[in-house]
């Protein structure tokens, strides 16, 4: 199409528009290198809260949140080292705590204690006497029987 012109409209670009633009690709950047690495993480962490935890096929959707409420409190460093094995024992407080999350069914994010999976919480398999209330255990009267 020789000759053929595309005019495209005259866009004021002030150095406010132009500054917030490029603030909000930086952040909008970051976010997804976070969320990438957290992606690529996520095996490995599940992987070592299997081995902590001696369970097998956890929540990988739960997961993925103990991993980023974990990532608050480590560094990117601290992570990887974490990640890898063996477990260096000056991270054996970081251990503790994914285990505690699983079993808990909460996380600390953003400096508050939140549910992250309360019905899955590890500690439910643990009491194998009770379970979550709010959830049914069957029949009317189902409690008045021994437990199997």
């Amino acid at each position: 199409m020789a000759g053929h012109r595309t005019t495209f409209p005259a866009v004021r670009l002030s150095r406010r528009r132009l500054l917030a633009g490029a603030a909000a690709a930086a952040l909008l950047g970051s976010g997804l290198r976070r969320a990438a690495a957290a992606d690529h993480a996520l095996p490995a962490f599940m992987r070592l809260s299997e081995a902590l935890t001696g369970r097998r096929r956890l929540d990988a959707a739960a997961g993925a949140r103990y991993l980023a409420a974990l990532g608050e409190r480590l560094d990117a460093a601290a992570l990887a080292r974490l990640l890898a094995a063996p477990l260096p024992a000056d991270l054996s407080a970081a251990a503790d705590r994914i285990v505690a999350d699983w079993y808990s069914g909460e996380a600390r994010i953003d400096g508050s204690t939140v549910s992250v999976d309360y019905d899955g919480a590890l500690l439910w398999d643990a009491l194998d006497f009770t379970k979550p209330p709010g959830q049914c255990g069957g029949e009317t009267g189902f409690w008045a029987d021994p437990p199997a």
